[in-house]
């Protein structure tokens, strides 16, 4: 969008020296079009394509700008963690090796040893593997629980039986499909979700959600009820699932929330890497600052991709092919957006279809034809140019850009088309 006051610096050092070098780098190049622009109105005639040095200075200045949307973001995440955290303080143990405080209602930032019933934090487990090749740090040997083991696995029952929450989740998920713990399955899972265990209201709010589980009856309003209490006491899965509770409320500000606090947990969580995705989704489909959206979206889609999930590449692509021949307005002037280079979406996109076909990932229908959609984009216009009338011939390297002539496709190749061509 424009605008005719420049961008405040912000107090921030880091965020100060962006906003200084944004205003710079919008005078100067302001000053050029504008001036440009004159020539053209008496001359009549459209306004030449700026030369490689300032379109070198336009795609830095997009650059910076979407470096500024990003550190935005980043504050605006640690502020929606932080007040979930005072709303919602976090449990904790000690771990009793190292003392450290364990977030014992996020999962996967501990292990509980069924062989001696603690629980100890991952930092230590993996020392105990590391150094001594054992499985548990207490008793020095494999720390699972086998079913084949009778002994173990009664000791693990009368430990549930005893009110152990840990052991009571466990063994609900470890006799799954076993006849003789049928009746007792459920009773374990309630009775551990009753003591305000995070992980057995989440897995307790999905049996409500889906009726799957043999002795509790679907309920969507305890359904829900459990993956409010779960999200609350801080199981990324929970907080993920919950999520979709609030869009169906129509609480899309909560559910943004949630979301967030999910997406920076860092967990290994699948919950994480979904609501990491899905602020890519809310950032691309709803947001109303394109630039600025475009640029959120692509951090969240980013950390997925970083975190294993293959989809959330292609809609990196797709960001980065939307940005290719398109323009926004400096103070009325015409600017380019963002790199516009079509190969590097492309080459993701390849990657990403790659991927996701060796895993056997389903693709929706939409995410199917990105990759076909930008290689017929890339192929209807000039990479430089973006003249789409005149009869155009692919780069001989890469295939991937096409161009209207032998000059403009020396003129891409200074701003940046020979770094990812031969990549």
């Amino acid at each position: 969008s424009s605008s005719t006051t420049k961008t405040p610096v912000a107090k921030d050092t880091r965020l100060g020296r962006i906003d200084e070098e944004i205003n710079s780098l919008s005078a100067e190049i302001l000053g050029y079009l504008q001036h440009k622009m004159a020539e053209a109105q008496r001359s009549k005639v459209p306004p030449p394509i700026s030369p490689p040095a300032i379109l070198a200075k336009e795609l830095r200045l997009a650059q910076l700008r979407e470096e500024r949307e990003t550190f935005a973001e980043e504050r605006r995440v640690s502020a929606a963690v932080s007040a979930f955290h005072e709303d919602h303080p976090r449990q904790t143990e000690d771990c009793p090796l190292c003392a450290e405080p364990i977030q014992i209602n996020e999962w996967s930032k501990f292990a509980y040893m069924p062989c001696c019933h603690q629980m100890t934090c991952h930092g230590c487990l993996q020392l105990c593997a590391r150094e001594e090749g054992k499985s548990c740090p207490f008793c020095k040997r494999e720390g699972s629980v086998s079913l084949a083991d009778e002994d173990r696995l009664a000791t693990m029952i009368t430990e549930a039986d005893g009110g152990n929450k840990f052991a009571q989740l466990l063994l609900f998920q470890c006799t799954q499909g076993i006849p003789e713990f049928e009746e007792k399955r459920p009773q374990w899972l309630l009775k551990s979700a009753e003591q305000g265990y995070g992980r057995a209201l989440f897995r307790l709010g999905m049996a409500y959600t889906d009726g799957e589980v043999a002795g509790i009856e679907a309920c969507p309003t305890k359904a829900r009820d459990c993956l409010r209490r779960s999200a609350e006491l801080g199981d990324v899965d929970g907080q993920y699932n919950y999520n979709y509770a609030l869009i169906q409320e129509g609480d899309v500000r909560a559910s943004k929330q949630m979301l967030t606090v999910a997406a920076a947990s860092g967990s290994h969580e699948q919950g994480c890497v979904l609501a990491q995705h899905a602020l890519g989704v809310h950032y691309l489909c709803t947001e109303q600052d394109k630039l600025g959206s475009h640029a959120r979206a692509k951090y969240w889609f980013e950390l997925a991709a970083e975190h294993g999930y293959r989809k959330s590449i292609l809609y990196v692509a797709l960001i980065l092919a939307d940005s290719a021949g398109k323009r926004y307005e400096l103070h009325g002037c015409p600017c380019y957006a963002g790199d516009a280079s079509m190969t590097r979406a492309i080459k993701l996109a390849r990657k990403a279809n790659e991927a996701c076909k060796e895993a056997g990932d389903e693709l929706s229908v939409k995410e199917s034809n990105i990759l076909q959609d930008l290689e017929a984009r890339a192929s209807s216009y000039c990479a430089f140019c973006y003249d789409s009338d005149k009869k155009l011939m692919a780069c001989g390297r890469c295939k991937t850009s096409h161009y209207c002539s032998k000059e403009c496709q020396l003129s891409h190749r200074k701003i940046g088309h020979k770094l990812v061509c031969k990549k």
